[in-house]
């Protein structure tokens, strides 16, 4: 109960310190405090989301907080991209992308390993993390590589009809999979071994509509402060944005970076609860955020972003350069190895980990 009661508070506090930096001058000692709440704040989230996961099970959960985290990106990019249109062009398609390459080989590649100290051989269920593969591939080939080969606009771009389109597909395979997880193949992305997850599909036996009554009322609990937690890291990552860019540009640093550091900061809730349940060998769990989240970031953040450029005339850049398309076919071909027999390996998670780093490496000095 007191580690309840501490990260309530916590979670309270978070969002207390960012309301106060309104009237706090921007001073060094108010950006390490923010950096301080904000690392808080992310730990509070994944406690609370870990609790959901509790009641509604890892699958649901991880939905849950795939979602929350996307909510995030999507409000941190728009304001970013309110704050500098000029110079955040490219950011919506720099940020979808490094999430991907981030939750693909840095979250799963890095939980596999994880995982693998315990047990030699991971098993998952291969449909399941096949679909998430086959949707996120299919995802940015859409969005992020198709606008370099259309001629409606000029550019790596889509005209407005090509964006609303690409959207509304991006939002049916989004729903597809979002009811294969939750109903028509719920089993499929479920543990392998039940008996190892947390889920509590009911009651045990000889409880009262009291005890229901109380699962009720704490899970409610839950989301209230999942959701404050989730607040402050937006609010907390959007504050210290214009200092992350700042020092992007004083350490000449390519614009790409700052979309590469906005996901990580936006997926930091996520890693650590994928690592958390690697570390108890729960993989599917693992690759069930990993892979979650890039698909819930890139089939709902484009069609937002897609309306905000409407709506208010702002030209985004959708393309992916030849180096970063080369990074995708990288990491789908790994991933196809990864994830094609429901058994992988240690090995696995270190050439994912691998890609990654050439990733950032190759992105830092282009």
């Amino acid at each position: 109960m007191k580690k309840i009661n501490f990260n309530s508070t916590a979670a309270l506090l978070s969002a207390l310190f960012l309301t106060s930096t309104i009237i706090l001058p921007a001073h060094l000692l108010t950006q390490i405090l923010a950096a301080a709440f904000l690392c808080l704040a992310i730990t509070t989230s994944v406690h609370f989301s870990e609790e959901i996961a509790h009641h509604t099970g890892p699958s649901i959960g991880s939905i849950i907080l795939a979602l929350a985290v996307t909510i995030i990106e999507v409000a941190l990019i728009l304001s970013l991209m309110n704050e500098a249109p000029a110079k955040t062009i490219t950011l919506a398609r720099d940020t979808v992308f490094a999430t991907i390459m981030l939750v693909t080989n840095g979250i799963a590649g890095l939980s596999i390993v994880l995982a693998g100290k315990q047990k030699k051989v991971l098993d998952f269920q291969k449909i399941g993390t096949s679909s998430f593969l086959a949707v996120i591939s299919t995802l940015t080939l859409i969005t992020l590589i198709l606008p370099n080969y259309t001629t409606s606009s000029e550019g790596p771009t889509f005209s407005p009809a090509q964006l609303i389109t690409a959207s509304c597909i991006s939002l049916i395979i989004y729903f597809v999979l979002l009811y294969a997880q939750t109903v028509g193949h719920k089993d499929y992305f479920d543990p392998i071994n039940e008996s190892s997850s947390s889920r509590l599909k009911s009651l045990p036996k000889g409880h009262t509509s009291k005890d229901k009554y109380f699962f009720q009322y704490k899970l409610f609990w839950n989301i209230f402060y999942l959701l404050v937690s989730l607040v402050s890291v937006v609010g907390l990552s959007k504050y210290l944005a214009p200092t992350i860019s700042l020092a992007a540009q004083v350490l000449n640093a390519p614009q790409a970076m700052v979309g590469i550091i906005v996901a990580m900061l936006i997926l930091a809730p996520e890693t650590i609860a994928a690592f958390n349940a690697a570390k108890k060998g729960e993989i599917q769990t693992s690759l069930n955020l990993a892979l979650g989240s890039g698909a819930t970031s890139i089939a709902l953040t484009i069609p937002v972003i897609s309306i905000y450029a409407i709506i208010n005339q702002h030209q985004i850049i959708l393309g992916l350069d030849s180096v970063n398309i080369t990074f995708f076919s990288m990491s789908f071909m790994a991933g196809a190895f990864t994830l094609s027999t429901g058994k992988t390996t240690s090995l696995h998670g270190m050439v994912h980990l691998i890609i990654l780093i050439s990733y950032l490496a190759f992105n830092l000095f282009p």
